[in-house]
């Protein structure tokens, strides 16, 4: 853990300020679910260590989102993946997903650095590690002549509680105020509203009088620019204070410029004409 600090406080610094600062926007969101489940709020820094608090964050086994699930895992907790949306980079349901996933491995293992231990190696690889060598002690697994489990599972929990000590004490450490102000983000809390099938987001941001860049950002799942084709009545966060502009004037607007394409299956013997 001590070794981790000083990453963090050294070499680690730059990414390390920038986790922080994207954190004010994440936390109001993920703190309140895990208090609301029982669980310990300290599990926000295994979002931290997973991906830097960043929806967008793909690893080199394809783990995406801010809680990083992997395609099948997240398919298990009800994220969905299409080539509309990844509900993976919703940081709303991976959320939700990672509660119920990190509850389900403490009810397994009955130890915290077990579970989140298990949530990056897999249950199945600490079960045979517990068996393996005999004890469920987390210290004793990733003991240095024992091998078995991959260097990144035994760095695991000791980052996630470095990460957990210099947050929360950060001003002692001198981290407050290398926070840079690009990277601050706004808290997440936003206004919902509906729309249908297919809207273009290029659209809405301008009904809305926001950017593109904006609405792609806190609507992370939206993989192509669009709302998904099939769901009528689709739930879109807009930046707070702009929705009644932009339902007022989507309103207004005829029905013929809502929608900028239309799917078409082509048929033996059609041109592209």
């Amino acid at each position: 853990v001590q070794a981790w600090m000083v990453y963090f406080l050294t070499r680690g610094r730059k990414w390390f300020v920038k986790w922080l600062a994207r954190a004010e926007r994440y936390e109001p969101l993920i703190l309140p679910a895990l208090k609301k489940a029982g669980l310990p709020e300290d599990l926000l820094y295994q979002a931290m260590i997973e991906s830097g608090f960043n929806p967008f964050a793909t690893s080199h086994a394809k783990a995406v989102g801010v809680w990083q699930f992997i395609s099948s895992t997240g398919r298990a907790y009800g994220l969905d993946r299409t080539w509309w949306i990844d509900e993976r980079r919703d940081p709303e349901l991976a959320t939700g997903a990672a509660v119920q996933f990190m509850s389900e491995l403490y009810d397994r293992f009955g130890k915290w650095e077990l579970a989140s231990a298990a949530y990056n190696a897999g249950g199945g690889k600490i079960g045979r590690a517990i068996s393996m060598y005999g004890t469920n002690d987390y210290w004793e697994l990733i003991a240095s002549h024992r091998s078995y489990l991959k260097p990144e599972t035994k760095n695991y929990v000791p980052k996630i509680i470095a990460a957990s000590v210099l947050s929360k004490y950060r001003d002692r450490y001198g981290l407050t105020q290398d926070i840079p102000e690009e990277h601050r983000l706004s808290p997440w809390a936003h206004d919902i509203v509906t729309v249908p099938e297919a809207t273009d987001l290029n659209l809405v941001a301008r009904l809305s009088g926001t950017t593109l860049e904006e609405l792609e950002f806190i609507n992370p799942a939206l993989r192509r620019g669009y709302t998904p084709p099939g769901v009528e009545n689709y739930r879109l966060r807009l930046p707070l204070g702009t929705s009644k502009k932009f339902s007022r004037a989507f309103e207004r607007l005829p029905e013929k410029e809502r929608v900028t394409f239309v799917r078409h299956r082509v048929r033996s013997g059609e041109t592209l004409g």
